[in-house]
């Protein structure tokens, strides 16, 4: 059977912080990865899984929405899916360094260090482990998850700059409840806010997304680059023009084609600018919505990658008959804290 798909990180279900990180790709087992990155940075370390490592790209719901025809009034100008990120972990974290001169300039040096190149390895590799030390005897935490930490200050602070840029623009964010913890200190949060509980239902994703003129995408600071998760497929079969972040050698242009149509951006300001050019040039939006929904295929659908999962996994399904009734899918969260015992 297959337990879970890797999406954009090698960590995307277990728990790695008290054992090596491969630990679980020695299991006799099949392993899918959505990212050509993290499908060679695996079978670097475990190269003995080579033929049990296979590579698939993201699936989305490709039936076209005939409800919301291209000259149907759209209800957001610019909707962005997003959530803020963090816990009682960087919060305990960021209480305490703000007691301490020197454990706040620590912290002031590598979140640049993070800024600047993603990680901190510089300070991993690090001979005496100041860093290293200092955190396990404070927090007891690993290095590596101190990085994730730091990583998600990076991620939120692009993502409340996101809001300010484009909430003049008419910007419709749908986010999780940690946004409202913002709502009393800025007013553009406030303004862009869509009310009501979070959403996970994957219809209720597209509708946001056929309603939308664009749709932005911008990852976790902490997100193999190269990677493409669900929201760049769901937005590319929509009627919304996806703006997405830059990478010549994104695994957008695997698995869609070198001349991939997706405008991008190298920097927020350069986003910005797509948006308000796209916002007023109509006939660009369409031809380009146009031609992102002729690329994702039946062989980005639900059903191609269920069936390619059952084929790997040597399954065979019957597909006599016709099904009669269809069941709508949802995403579900359980907690895999449960997995980490």
């Amino acid at each position: 059977n297959v337990v879970s798909v890797l999406v954009d990180q090698v960590e995307h279900l277990f728990n790695h912080r008290s054992r090596w990180r491969y630990d679980p790709f020695n299991y006799d087992i099949e392993y899918v990865s959505m990212s050509s990155t993290i499908q060679q940075e695996i079978l670097a370390k475990v190269p003995r899984i080579g033929d049990r490592m296979h590579l698939i790209p993201p699936a989305t719901n490709t039936n076209r929405n005939t409800t919301h025809p291209d000259d149907f009034p759209k209800a957001h100008s610019i909707s962005w899916i997003a959530s803020l990120l963090g816990d009682q972990n960087i919060e305990q974290y960021m209480n305490v360094m703000g007691e301490l001169p020197e454990g706040y300039e620590l912290t002031k040096q590598l979140l640049v260090a993070i800024e600047k190149t993603g990680n901190l390895d510089s300070y991993r590799n690090d001979p005496e482990q100041v860093v290293a030390d200092l955190i396990r005897d404070a927090f007891g935490w690993t290095i590596d998850f101190y990085e994730m930490q730091l990583q998600n200050v990076i991620t939120n602070r692009q993502r409340v700059e996101v809001v300010e840029r484009l909430e003049p623009l008419g910007l419709s964010l749908f986010g999780n409840p940690a946004w409202r913890r913002l709502l009393t200190s800025n007013g553009k949060i406030f303004s862009a806010l869509q009310p009501g509980p979070q959403i996970f239902d994957h219809s209720q994703l597209k509708n946001i997304y056929d309603n939308s003129k664009i749709s932005i995408n911008l990852p976790q600071h902490h997100v193999v680059p190269d990677a493409i998760q669900y929201r760049v497929v769901d937005i590319m079969s929509s009627r919304s023009l996806l703006i997405n972040k830059a990478n010549k050698n994104s695994d957008l242009y695997r698995f869609f084609g070198t001349d991939c149509p997706v405008p991008t951006y190298d920097t927020l300001e350069e986003m910005e600018r797509l948006c308000r050019h796209f916002l007023t040039h109509e006939d660009e939006r369409r031809a380009l919505v146009a031609a992102c929904n002729g690329l994702v295929t039946e062989d980005f659908s639900f059903r191609q990658q269920c069936l390619t999962l059952l084929s790997i996994c040597g399954i065979q399904p019957s597909l006599s008959g016709t099904a009669k009734e269809r069941i709508q899918g949802k995403i579900e969260y359980i907690d895999t804290n449960l997995f980490n015992r």
